[in-house]
């Protein structure tokens, strides 16, 4: 129960970091779009680590 808890929290900052993201992208496409890949990659590698799908 509480992994599922630490799950929540992350979703909600990831949505938090993205909205604020998007205000940023306005004033900085360029940072914007390689931060976008790099969090993408590390999404990635963060799921296989952990066998999330």
């Amino acid at each position: 129960m509480e992994k599922l808890h630490v799950e929540m929290q992350h979703h909600i900052f990831l949505i938090y970091f993205f909205v604020t993201m998007e205000k940023v992208n306005v004033y900085m496409p360029i940072y914007y779009i390689e931060h976008t890949l790099v969090t993408k990659e590390m999404s990635l590698s963060h799921s296989y680590q952990y066998g999330l799908p």
